[in-house]
């Protein structure tokens, strides 16, 4: 059983592993690129299947068209979060030792020491041991290191914070693996229609398209959605940002966040974070009394079609009846588009006007063309009138709490990484033995980021601090027996 569990810990801290996981999961993402996804594109998923027949049948097995809360992708996210914290762990374990080591040299590194050392100075006839410890100590000092030595023993380090460099940037790691996770679990993202001057709540039945992780709490922030100020081309620092608008956000009819969003300027607010998407034409309809009492009030969204006559996609909504002779009757909206030379154009058209088509019970059917501020009779008596067309913005709304701590993550592993690149560890120890040589400088130099030239160094400045002494009339031994021990 031991043995077994020695297997799987190996297997798991492999860097291998770790690896193809990387690579596994920048592939499933290069793929899911190519792939339409239900939670962005749900429209383009079938004609997609029609179009690829080979490809869908080993695409909607995967879970490539919601690739990224797919059980094989999921699965392969725990692992490489269980991988890296194996990582994690092996490396918070040697980097505590290593400061552990940088108090003192233990008994058993002495005896590795004195056995194979990786460098051998002899020390010149007669020269004190205390003297070749003080040029050791002069000649690491220039290295920016401190010795720190007894009368045969001595240890010098540089860059010690550079220790938690590599444990940091695996620690980091393997939290952003575990809140992206969390994250995609507890989640809601959706697209959502907001007409121009016409606030929407965020609840999920405003949306056109919505989504929620099963650990979700709630149905929608409870806010207010609002646009206005819809601008077809906004130029900022000289840039065309292109079409967008001005968002804001309200709650208990108090504006909380107002900001002008389009690609790469989201409106963030707490867990929430606003991109613009798209936009169309939304007609704006009231169903009346004939005295002018609003009864009821809606906004339907079409979008942009030069497939359809019109240049607009249908919308549609339902009237309630009212009173004891009155049914529910459809109502189909198509708003006329502005047309250039055969080409529809995506621009608020100068006669705002839609085509009316409403059908109820017993084949009853009612057609007729309004312009903004016109009405017709419904069967009720009660007027349906066409208030106004606008500019709709679509825009996709996302709550994740696990955003803000990702970018907090991500800049921690920067700064790790940036510890451990910049500042990295390096030790040396020394040991003075006495042997058939006479007296000789036993010497290990190591550095974190495994530098070659580091060695050369440290062993090209031993060898001069030791040869330096040769000369050197204070660095004579004396005769007493206490400096010979």
């Amino acid at each position: 059983m031991a043995s077994l569990l020695r297997h799987v810990w190996g297997f798991l801290r492999s860097r291998k592993l770790a690896v193809s996981l990387l690579l596994a999961v920048m592939g499933w993402s290069f793929v899911a690129t190519f792939v339409p996804q239900v939670s962005r594109e749900p429209e383009k998923v079938a004609p997609w299947a029609v179009s690829y027949p080979a490809l869908e049948a080993l695409v909607r097995p995967l879970g490539l068209h919601d690739a990224f809360k797919a059980p094989l992708f999921l699965g392969v996210m725990a692992l490489l979060f269980v991988s890296t914290t194996a990582c994690a762990w092996e490396r918070t374990r040697f980097s505590l030792t290593q400061f552990a080591a940088s108090k003192g040299l233990t008994e058993s590194a002495i005896r590795r020491l004195s056995a194979s050392p990786k460098m051998r100075f002899v020390v010149p006839e007669g020269v004190a041991g205390s003297a070749v410890m003080d040029a050791a100590r002069v000649a690491l000092r220039r290295a920016g290191m401190r010795l720190r030595s007894g009368a045969r023993v001595g240890e010098a380090a540089g860059g010690r914070w550079g220790l938690l460099g590599s444990p940091g940037f695996h620690i980091s790691l393997a939290l952003l693996f575990l809140v992206i996770g969390l994250g995609q679990m507890s989640r809601a993202e959706g697209m959502i229609g907001v007409p121009v001057g016409y606030p929407v709540s965020d609840t999920a039945s405003s949306y056109g398209l919505y989504g929620a992780g099963p650990w979700y709490q709630g149905t929608g922030s409870g806010l207010e959605i609002g646009a206005s100020e819809f601008a077809l081309s906004f130029m900022d620092g000289g840039v065309d940002r292109g079409a967008s608008a001005v968002v804001t956000l309200k709650r208990n009819g108090v504006e909380v966040a107002r900001q002008r969003v389009y690609p790469n300027n989201p409106l963030r607010f707490g867990s929430i974070m606003i991109h613009q998407n798209d936009y169309g034409l939304a007609a704006a309809l009231r169903v009346e009394e004939s005295s002018g009492t609003v009864l009821s009030a809606t906004e339907v969204l079409s979008d942009f079609d030069p497939a359809v006559a019109n240049g607009m996609s249908p919308a549609e909504f339902s009237i309630d009846g009212s009173g004891p002779q009155a049914s529910s009757l459809d109502v189909s909206v198509a708003i006329q588009a502005e047309h250039e030379g055969g080409d529809v154009l995506r621009v608020l058209p100068k006669a705002k006007t839609a085509k009316l088509t409403i059908t109820g019970p017993a084949s009853y059917k009612q057609e007729a063309t309004l312009a903004a501020g016109e009405a017709l009779t419904l069967p009720s008596g009660q007027l349906l009138r066409l208030v106004d067309i606008v500019y709709y913005a679509r825009l996709s709304v996302v709550d994740d709490w696990s955003v803000y701590p990702i970018y907090a993550l991500f800049v921690i592993a920067g700064a790790a990484l940036s510890l451990a690149v910049f500042t990295p560890y390096r030790m040396v120890r020394l040991l003075l033995v006495q042997g058939p040589d006479g007296l000789v400088l036993h010497a290990d130099a190591r550095h974190a980021r495994r530098d070659p030239l580091f060695i050369e160094n440290v062993e090209e400045a031993l060898r001069v601090a030791v040869d330096g002494l040769r000369d050197a009339p204070d660095a004579m031994a004396p005769n007493s027996e206490e400096e010979k021990r």
